[in-house]
Parts: structure tokens; sequence; C-alpha cells
């Protein structure tokens, strides 16, 4: 939200990830002033809701080395997540 509004009424150029992490770096700041404790400004944020399918995340892990004959591989994984739905499985890439 905070992002949204510094794009449309300040022509804000910036990425959301910097927003993100100037709030985290500001909110200690922020709760002094307002003579609070840090811990009770953690629920003013809003929830981020997609239609179902509107958006993925893709987690990637390492699963090092496979030794079953050569050659010897390095094997990836990712599991795809879609907004609204489960985790596709996980898939396994190696190279």
């Amino acid at each position: 939200m905070i992002h949204e509004r510094l794009v449309q009424e300040y022509a804000f150029t910036g990425n959301y990830q910097r927003v993100k992490l100037y709030v985290r770096e500001a909110r200690p700041r922020i709760a002094e002033e307002l003579g609070t404790a840090p811990g009770e400004l953690a629920g003013l944020h809003r929830r981020f809701e997609v239609i179902p399918g509107a958006q993925a995340q893709v987690d990637w892990g390492d699963e090092g080395r496979i030794h079953d004959g050569p050659p010897t591989e390095s094997v990836g994984r990712f599991v795809p997540w879609i907004a609204g739905g489960q985790a596709g499985g996980p898939g396994l890439v190696s190279g």
C-alpha cells in the first residue's frame, strides 16, 4: 500500500523491496515517536491477496550431488506455488 501510494502520488520509481526495507528500519523510530512498543506496530499492515492464479512464487533449493554412478551431477530443487492454490510439487533439475 505504501509503495502503491508513493508511485501514484509522487511518481516514485524505487522498487517495493526498498520501501519494505525502509519501513522495517524505521519501525522502531516510529514506535518511539508514538510512545508505543515496536511490537504493537506489527499489526499495522494490510494483508496482500490476489485472485487465484494471478501470481506465482518459486522456492529453490540445492540438493547437492547425485552419487548414483558416473557422472556426479549437482541437483537443484524447485517448488512452484500458485496464488490461491497449493504447491505444484517439487521439480528436480540437474546441471
